[in-house]
């Protein structure tokens, strides 16, 4: 349902006043993901060259249809056939879905999920809400002010941090998890707004034109209801649609790193057994929190405040406002899988 109200709100802001398309763009990109400890050297094991020079997502669109693909799998949306193709890079096979057959499997998703929600007991769900309620969330937003030139464009670099932690209490003292994103910010590059103006119509063909008329008082009873469970959500997006400026533009790139931050009895009890053990003790016993857990899973020091689960870089590396109609066909050699 959060899918479906997002992609009303793009219809109501873009989609219903975009005129026809013209587009014609085509974007490289260059998503890296680094994980810590044991997970790390897993992937690096069997990621192949993907785990090390990272993944190459190409976009392309001319006219009435759109190509993503990567080393993996791909989507391919035709606006006028109004069919969706998916693509198994792998194996070098497709299949076919109508707009129709693609809403009908959408629409018994979002029916499972909801019937799951109601089978579960009125217990966890509320244990779920309770716990919720005890977190809140801090946003941080901010230039540094230093700029450096990427891919020819004069970027400047903006930092987010996101803080969770439990309420009335630094995450430092009761533990918790910070994802931090450093973006490096162009001036708006027209041609992507092309991207945007597909996407646009792509969902009002998929939804109709009701969905666009009806989100605006949908999604303001969906925000009514995060706030209620989130209290700190309502004071996060109110600061960022204050310094939306900051990040206006085009992003070029994007460090996210995750961290998760063990509470300060963790670290005391981490070092204590770490001494005791040391000193012919038994070391027995464990941290808990979740931090704790995540931390030692990941093959951290439990002893360190903060232990870094997982770090992502996606580089915009190429953009093109000249593509034929090859750049969005099916690839040859590709066979339909019926």
């Amino acid at each position: 349902m959060k899918r479906l109200a997002s992609t009303a709100a793009l219809i109501a802001t873009v989609g219903i006043i975009a005129p026809a398309l013209r587009a014609d763009v085509k974007t490289q990109e260059r998503t890296v993901t680094n994980l810590a400890g044991m997970m790390g050297a897993a992937a690096g094991m069997f990621g192949g060259g993907a785990a090390k020079d990272g993944v190459i997502s190409t976009l392309a669109v001319k006219g009435s249809r759109k190509l993503s693909i990567n080393d993996t799998t791909g989507t391919i949306i035709d606006l006028a056939e109004q069919k969706v193709y998916t693509l198994d890079v792998k194996r070098k096979q497709y299949t076919v879905q109508t707009f129709d057959q693609r809403r009908e499997q959408m629409n018994t998703l979002r029916d499972d999920a909801q019937r799951r929600s109601q089978q579960m007991p009125a217990s966890n769900r509320q244990q779920a809400q309770d716990t919720a309620k005890q977190m809140e969330t801090d946003f941080d937003l901010k230039e540094t002010g230093q700029h450096k030139q990427i891919a020819g464009y004069d970027a400047h670099e903006v930092i987010m941090t996101v803080t969770t932690h439990e309420k009335g209490r630094k995450v430092e003292d009761s533990g918790g998890n910070v994802m931090t994103t450093a973006m490096w910010i162009a001036p708006k590059i027209a041609a992507l707004d092309e991207i945007a103006q597909f996407d646009a119509k792509y969902a009002q063909l998929m939804y109709g034109p009701a969905a666009a008329s009806s989100d605006p008082q949908q999604a303001a009873q969906q925000a009514a209801q995060m706030a209620a469970m989130y209290p700190s959500m309502a004071a996060m997006n109110e600061r960022m649609a204050a310094e939306r400026g900051k990040t206006a533009g085009t992003q070029l790139v994007a460090t996210v790193t995750f961290e998760m931050v063990q509470s300060a009895e963790a670290v005391k009890a981490a070092a204590g057994r770490a001494s005791s053990s040391s000193g012919g003790g038994s070391g027995s016993g464990g941290s808990s929190g979740l931090g704790a857990i995540l931390g030692r899973r990941m093959g951290g020091d439990p002893s360190q405040p903060r232990t870094t689960v997982m770090t992502t870089v996606r580089e915009l590396v190429s953009i093109a406002t000249a593509t034929s109609a090859a750049d969005v066909a099916i690839p040859a050699g590709y066979t339909e899988k019926k």
